[in-house]
């Protein structure tokens, strides 16, 4: 019922390291036999995974790091591997190992967001954060320019455009009317805008403030008197 497979091959000399320091000479090899159960219900009459050890000399020294796939639906494979680029059980710390899963609370259902390892919500490439003043995802914004130099990559074997037309529409793209940028923050033209506004205002009051000023001196003065004069005919009365 139960089936003991060959040895494994010897591993690498390894010894007793700390930070990549050893304090011994001598090192210690290991190799290991699997049991393949038939039947599962003999599984406790079967031995457990046999494992052989022995010394050895001229060891090194190895580190050991935490791997990880990409994200799929929320989820990935972690492993521990060695420096010399083999993958093992044990030497790892648990302490350190990355999350196999990702969530995110409340859950990521913004149009092109995606739950990040952060356990925050966050945007697919080419779109921007905007968040919420108590730092959530409200919602996510194309970054501008990101079609255009898209549509440049497709275009340039077929038709040609001319020199410059990516950065005149980017340029454009992102000086449009619209008064919030991506990061929502208001943009530095809304401002000058205002400015520009509030002189003009004020233009117009101190213009009409002197034109009303000046006709009612205009009306307050009154019209010169012409000097009279007499006519004189010869005769003198006597």
């Amino acid at each position: 019922d139960c089936h003991l497979t060959e040895w494994s091959p010897w591993s690498s000399c390894q010894l007793t390291c700390l930070e990549g320091r050893s304090f011994e000479t001598t090192g210690r090899q290991a190799r290991s036999r699997a049991v393949v159960i038939q039947v599962m219900e003999n599984q406790d009459s079967c031995p457990h995974q046999i494992f052989q050890t022995r010394p050895c000399k001229g060891g090194k020294c190895h580190s050991y790091e935490w791997r990880s796939s990409g994200w799929r639906d929320n989820e990935r494979s972690v492993w521990c591997q060695r420096s010399d680029g083999v993958n093992v059980t044990g030497g790892c710390f648990l302490q350190n190992r990355p999350t196999t899963i990702r969530h995110c609370y409340p859950p990521c259902t913004k149009p092109f967001s995606y739950c990040t390892q952060s356990g925050v919500c966050g945007c697919e490439r080419g779109y921007t954060e905007v968040m919420t003043t108590h730092g959530f995802l409200d919602y996510c914004t194309k970054t501008p320019g990101s079609d255009n130099k898209k549509a440049d990559v497709k275009t340039n074997s077929g038709n040609r455009l001319k020199p410059g037309t990516s950065q005149i529409q980017d340029f454009f793209s992102e000086w449009s009317l619209r008064p919030v940028g991506p990061d929502g923050r208001i943009k530095l033209w809304v401002y000058g805008v205002t400015a520009a506004g509030f002189l003009l205002i004020g233009f117009i009051i101190a213009l009409s403030f002197m034109l009303c000023k000046k006709q009612k001196q205009s009306k307050g003065s009154p019209p010169p008197q012409k000097p009279l004069t007499l006519a004189y005919d010869g005769d003198v009365d006597m």
